[in-house]
């Protein structure tokens, strides 16, 4: 019974003036590091304009339209419908793993 005490304890408070956004933070809170950013997007290095003023909003569009929003069947392949379609003269086949394209998609549909 001690052991399952132990599990809903409080965890201990951050010294005074730690900041809790800080990528230092060890503490059970600790948000997950994204693994790409809109730094990785493949193309020129202004490709994140039209991503995120272009690109997502429509994505997100079609994912608040269907039935299940929250299912991740069927986004990657209108992920790559729309990636065709806003960046013609950038080919590129997204993945579910090891893709910025992808991993950045589903980043934006829970954020």
């Amino acid at each position: 019974m001690q052991d399952a005490v132990k599990i809903y304890q409080t965890p201990p408070a951050p010294e005074p003036g730690h900041n809790h956004d800080s990528d230092s933070y060890d503490g059970p809170f600790k948000k997950p590091k994204a693994k790409f950013s809109l730094a990785d997007l493949p193309g020129p290095p202004d490709t994140w304009y039209s991503f995120t003023d272009i690109f997502i909003p429509q994505l997100l569009d079609y994912v608040g339209c269907s039935e299940r929003p929250w299912s991740p069947d069927g986004i990657l392949t209108k992920a790559q419908d729309l990636w065709d379609s806003t960046f013609p003269d950038l080919p590129h086949l997204l993945r579910e793993k090891d893709d910025p394209v992808s991993h950045l998609v589903c980043y934006y549909q829970y954020s």
